[in-house]
């Protein structure tokens, strides 16, 4: 009884071995365009600085600017940044994300009359082309934008 087992164990695995050694090589492929399974995502950084300006060039403060990438419907603080308006009427946003080329700058008035009057809020959609991306390296980093922006605010009647 014990061989009948050994043999039946043995054959067991010969027919394993043989069937797990055709699944493997089937598996193969010539086709160059297969990419391999790699761990990670890819990522570049966002860099927003600008100005918040009124009708006659003055700066405005106190003004909240989000930064939220367009190709997501969402506005969640997982996928945004979110900073004010200096005195100067200047921002700054620094952001990593999933590389993207297109991003709304949305500045909106929350304090009311408190910076010198009511404004309307403004969305600003931004452009990225793929030759703005700089210092890329490696498979996953795909480099860092810069943009530099004036936006100029009207006020509420």
């Amino acid at each position: 009884m014990k061989t009948f087992y050994n043999r039946s164990l043995n054959w067991i695995n010969y027919l394993l071995g043989c069937l797990l050694g055709l699944l493997g090589f089937s598996c193969d492929s010539e086709d160059i365009s297969d990419l391999p399974a790699e761990y990670g995502t890819p990522w570049a950084t966002y860099q927003f600085k600008g100005r918040a300006l009124d009708a006659s060039n003055q700066p405005i403060n106190n003004l909240r600017v989000k930064a939220i990438p367009s190709n997501s419907d969402l506005d969640i603080d997982e996928i945004r940044d979110t900073t004010r308006t200096d005195a100067e009427g200047n921002f700054q946003i620094e952001m990593s994300y999933f590389p993207t080329n297109h991003f709304k700058i949305v500045i909106e008035d929350t304090d009311g009359e408190a910076n010198g009057g009511l404004f309307v809020d403004k969305t600003t959609q931004i452009e990225i082309d793929d030759s703005e991306y700089k210092e890329s390296y490696g498979h996953w980093f795909k480099g860092k934008v810069t943009r530099e922006m004036d936006i100029q605010l009207e006020k509420k009647e």
